[in-house]
């Protein structure tokens, strides 16, 4: 992504959409498959939150993608991912930062190592 695109604004000052792709880790247990990785783009400002990007991905693309959140409901770490293999808040990582820390084009999502996965 270059410097033009990330700091793209609005006539009003707003930030720009942007395109996002993120990888994500799936796992379906009734299968007897190993997990696997999809990709799915996502657009929206580089100040939202990775847990946007994976809502998003959930409503546009493949309603089955599995996340737990509880923003606001006092239960803060219920979105704790394994984000481009470091764990932190899908909610409170920025989208921009996230590829910033990763490596290549694409932002990583998958459960926590410690947690085991009954549907992702």
């Amino acid at each position: 992504m270059s410097t033009a695109t990330k700091t793209a604004k609005k006539k009003s000052g707003e930030p720009v959409p942007e395109d996002f792709t993120l990888r994500i880790r799936r796992y379906d247990p009734e299968s007897g498959e190993a997990p696997f990785w999809e990709e799915h783009t996502i657009q929206l400002e580089p100040h939202r939150s990775v847990l946007e990007g994976i809502l998003q991905a959930k409503d546009r693309f493949d309603g089955s993608i599995g996340i737990r959140c509880s923003c606001r409901a006092a239960i803060c770490g219920s979105c704790g991912v394994r984000i481009n293999g470091q764990p932190g808040l899908a909610c409170q990582t920025h989208l921009d930062t996230a590829l910033e820390r990763g490596a290549g084009d694409v932002i990583e999502v998958e459960p926590m190592a410690t947690c085991p996965s009954s549907r992702t």
